[in-house]
């Protein structure tokens, strides 16, 4: 019987993961058939030249990510998206991958479920209102697209999300207005929502 282990560096936090692989079933990755394979226990292996098992890092929010490349293009998924895609039913369409445990290091199957998309706070740089905790932005020029602003003592240009009602996601500095609307519309897509400038 073979084992596996993921853990945290944190040595105050490790997450341990004993799963009997006999029971392991493997797939092939929509998209990416017969270059990788996804499996009922959370795992992924590249059939390239050598079989081997892909070791996923732990991104700022958590999760489990890897990078699959395919006609020399590089994609980021979750572990989570991956597993789900092939193991979850999701005859509704939802977007959104959730641990039932809460654990985000725990991918497998049984501990994965399709979510609606909870609604995305939009930051809409050129309203007045308060951005963050009540701190009004005055400081700003505002623009003609949503979630982009100009510093005043600034040579670039702003992109601004907010995911939640506490803090907003920085997308970045841009040299023009276009690019940080652009890049505003891009994040909304990797969130599941349709871009709103273009």
């Amino acid at each position: 019987m073979r084992t596996w282990c993921i853990s945290r560096n944190s040595s105050s936090s490790k997450f341990s993961q004993m799963e009997n692989t006999v029971n392991e079933v493997w797939v092939d990755i929509p998209g990416y058939d017969g270059d990788y394979q996804v499996s009922n226990i959370g795992r992924v292996k590249s059939l390239k030249k050598k079989e081997r098992i892909l070791k996923p890092t732990i991104n700022r929010d958590g999760y489990l990510v890897l990078g699959l490349c395919k006609n020399g293009i590089n994609k980021g998924y979750t572990l989570a998206q991956l597993v789900a895609q092939s193991f979850v039913s999701n005859p509704k369409k939802l977007s959104r991958v959730s641990h039932l445990s809460g654990d985000k290091l725990d991918n497998r199957a049984s501990n994965l479920v399709w979510r609606e998309m909870p609604p995305v706070n939009i930051i809409l740089a050129n309203e007045s209102k308060t951005i963050l905790k009540g701190k009004p932005r005055g400081s700003e020029i505002t623009s003609n697209f949503l979630g982009v602003s100009k510093a005043k003592d600034s040579q670039g240009w702003f992109a601004r999300l907010s995911v939640d009602t506490y803090r907003a996601r920085y997308l970045g500095r841009f040299k023009s207005e276009m690019e940080a609307a652009l890049a505003y519309d891009y994040a909304l897509i990797e969130l599941g929502y349709n871009p709103v400038n273009f």
